[in-house]
């Protein structure tokens, strides 16, 4: 049985202009990583925490050291033909803290099999850094009009909610607009209700939808991200906007 990971791959072996789209689907996909010893096997892969360590398998390719990986533990449990231990991190949080040095090896001795050397993964960082959040800090005083959206483009809900699901953390999502000193452009503003997250795991949720919403705003400039909490801007467009997405 393929997966989606699968079928995209395929599409880019055929066409490369479809390339991109395989590359931000793995990198927003929970890769199932083996390890030597630790926590897992348990049926709850865990988002990578910041400081979190665990020993993966490591193999050896020609020299360079290959970290396998799965998209499904099934694909794990058919490679291993043991039981055997894991950890589930996004692909783009693995890339994050693992050895530059280090290939990767997605779904071996499946017909998905994909190998990325160095150098292509070297290229991923600089694409999730392109992609990532950035700070936008409004001064205080400004005057802040927000409200519903009065058009969204058409790909951006179901690439918000494909992506929020994955997040167990997420409660609710709202998604409003803000204008900064009553006048010009609005401003798309995704705000989420979350559970327990630390700190990292928020930057993870960002990077996540980051990723996620590539060539999905249309003509629009971007998408803030806030956080409902307090009185803030993200918990007045909350009160204000219904919820498209609640866990």
């Amino acid at each position: 049985m393929t997966s989606a990971l699968d079928d995209a791959l395929a599409a880019a072996q055929k066409d490369q202009s479809k390339s991109d789209a395989f590359y931000d689907l793995f990198l927003r996909t929970v890769l199932i990583i083996p390890t030597v010893d630790g926590e897992g096997g348990d049926g709850a892969p865990r988002r990578a925490e910041e400081g979190a360590s665990f020993n993966p398998v490591l193999l050896d390719n020609e020299g360079t050291p290959l970290l396998p990986v799965f998209d499904s533990e099934r694909r794990l449990a058919d490679w291993a033909k043991r039981a055997i231990s894991f950890v589930g991190i996004p692909a783009h949080a693995l890339l994050e803290g693992m050895d530059p040095s280090v290939q990767i090896a997605l779904n071996i001795g499946c017909p998905g099999f994909k190998l990325f050397v160095v150098d292509e993964l070297r290229w991923l960082r600089e694409r999730m850094a392109a992609a990532g959040p950035e700070r936008v800090a409004i001064p205080a005083g400004t005057q802040v009009l927000i409200g519903a959206p009065k058009e969204v483009p058409p790909e951006l809900l179901p690439a918000l909610r494909e992506c929020l699901a994955k997040s167990p953390e997420v409660r609710a999502a709202h998604l409003g607009q803000l204008v900064l000193g009553g006048q010009g452009r609005p401003r798309l503003a995704l705000v989420l209700k979350l559970g327990q997250a630390s700190d990292s795991v928020r930057q993870a949720i960002q990077k996540d939808v980051g990723l996620a919403i590539r060539g999905k705003l249309g003509d629009r400039d971007g998408l803030d991200i806030m956080i409902a909490e307090g009185d803030g801007i993200g918990s007045k467009i909350a009160e204000t906007v219904p919820a498209f997405f609640t866990a």
